[in-house]
């Protein structure tokens, strides 16, 4: 009594076993946004990537849709994204503009160095040595400068005496900002590095132990009802073969029956 046994599924008996149960969730949570879909991801236990090739040609293409629009797609230059430079040339001196010429001509400096004239003491111009006017201009130009140079002076003595301390303090406080932003940066770095740690020894313990456990006792399961249903199969096979051959014996026994009465 040897007959193919067909299976409720279409497949044969002698098929191989069933194969890995999918993990994607086909259907948002209720608890959860439809803006923010759920991600089921396990990227240190997930090898579909490995074993999917079309998968990394969606993901590329996810990616060039993300980027569409974006500087990095449209291959600007930090000039185009922060606009032209200013022009400090409408606010400048006739003077300033001629000596950056002369820079950026590389030519030297005009003779004589420093201009100095307006560091003298002029007396009045020549024929206003008797006009008391051009007198009182020269002294109030004497005093101006006078009062100017004073005031350097003092800068200068406030220089000498409070510049280098409040450099140090200048070069102090850039290196508590410093140590400050590194600080910053180390921890930010190391909480990133704990979480991805976690998150990896969840998902390794998640995927080696509990998922590995539950796809086997699933496979298992399904293994089970597999062989629970080869066997009704089986069994429902042997009880009509069994029936038939009641029927048969049955017929053969009223045939004898028959002519035995009519013996």
């Amino acid at each position: 009594m040897s007959s193919a046994l067909v299976l409720a599924n279409g497949g044969s008996s002698n098929e191989a076993g069933p194969s890995r149960p999918s993990l994607q969730r086909q259907s948002t949570p209720p608890y959860r946004s439809s803006l923010l879909p759920f991600t089921d991801a396990l990227p240190y236990y997930d090898q579909d990537l490995e074993q999917d090739a079309s998968l990394r040609a969606r993901i590329d293409r996810e990616i060039r849709r993300e980027m569409e629009g974006t500087d990095l797609a449209t291959n600007k230059t930090i000039e185009d994204r922060i606009g032209p430079a200013f022009d400090f040339s409408e606010n400048l001196s006739k003077l300033v503009e001629q000596e950056m010429e002369r820079v950026l001509r590389r030519e030297p400096p005009a003779a004589g160095g420093l201009d100095m004239s307006r560091y003298t003491l002029p007396s009045p111009p020549e024929g206003e040595e008797d006009s008391e006017l051009a007198w009182d201009g020269a002294l109030r130009n004497s005093s101006t400068q006078l009062a100017l140079q004073e005031f350097r002076m003092s800068n200068i003595e406030l220089l000498k005496a409070y510049g280098a301390n409040a450099w140090r303090l200048h070069n102090f406080q850039q290196e508590a900002m410093l140590r400050s932003i590194d600080s910053f940066n180390d921890a930010a770095r190391a909480r990133t590095t704990g979480i991805n740690r976690k998150r990896k020894e969840l998902q390794t313990r998640a995927g080696g132990e509990k998922l590995n456990s539950l796809q086997n006792k699933w496979a298992e399961l399904i293994s089970s009802n597999l062989q629970v249903e080869v066997a009704n199969i089986t069994s429902a096979h042997e009880v009509e073969v069994l029936r038939l051959k009641r029927q048969k014996l049955e017929k053969e026994l009223e045939a004898l029956d028959r002519e035995e009465l009519k013996g």
